[in-house]
């Protein structure tokens, strides 16, 4: 594993949705190449990072559902397909999605919601108070510290939010690019090899992943 920075990279919950995904958009690919304009990066990518189902991506513990719609609609193979999608602990196929966006997790909207609807609550507390004393002639200063002061905190408590949270980044696909892994080309060019780039949307969750794998495979030695 190994963290790449770059100067001047948006951070969740301080920029906008909007732009997190034009920047990723600049460096991060989930579709293939262009086989005309780039046909050495296409062969790259054809043969490096499209995401083939095999034993050790499918989790055999878990019971796959499938709709009656889907039963009566799709083929035998392609009822198999979509099983082995279905156990893929990688999750592919990729959905297809017409742009990037930052996707979040519902527990995560629940609470944006709730400290949105808390923070227009109180907003209007404080300007019905700011317009009484405007009209009464008497000073106001302190309420409107007090208003710029909850605002301030509104943002640090949605910060705090969706870097506690689950917020997921999806990259542009179409439907033949639903098994091609997350790649930057100049990577891909030099390293010759299968990568999965992820832009990091959650410090914490990312510094317990890097360590993870080598603590546990010294605490197996220890042991």
């Amino acid at each position: 594993h190994c963290m790449v920075w770059v100067e001047g990279a948006p951070k969740v919950g301080v920029d906008s949705p909007e732009e997190i995904a034009a920047f990723v958009d600049k460096f991060i690919k989930g579709r293939l190449p262009d086989k005309d304009e780039d046909p050495i990066l296409y062969d790259l990518v054809s043969n490096l990072q499209v995401h083939k189902h095999r034993d050790n991506c499918q989790k055999k513990d878990i019971r796959v559902k499938l709709s009656k719609k889907e039963m009566e609609s799709l083929t035998g193979d392609e009822l198999k397909q979509l099983e082995k999608d279905k156990r893929c602990r990688y999750g592919f196929a990729r959905p297809v999605t017409e742009k990037t966006h930052l996707k979040r997790s519902q527990a995560v909207q629940d609470q944006l919601a709730t400290l949105d609807s808390f923070h227009d609550k109180n907003k209007k507390k404080l300007e019905e108070e700011i317009a009484k004393k405007k009209a009464e002639g008497l000073p106001f200063k302190e309420i409107e510290d007090e208003l710029r002061a909850a605002e301030e905190e509104l943002e640090r408590s949605k910060y705090n939010v969706e870097q506690s949270g689950n917020v997921e980044v999806v990259l542009q696909r179409d439907e033949p690019d639903r098994y091609v892994n997350n790649y930057v080309p100049a990577i891909t060019r030099l390293w010759k090899a299968n990568s999965d780039v992820q832009f990091i949307t959650n410090s914490y969750a990312c510094i317990m992943y890097l360590v993870g794998g080598p603590s546990l495979s010294l605490r197996l030695g220890y042991q």
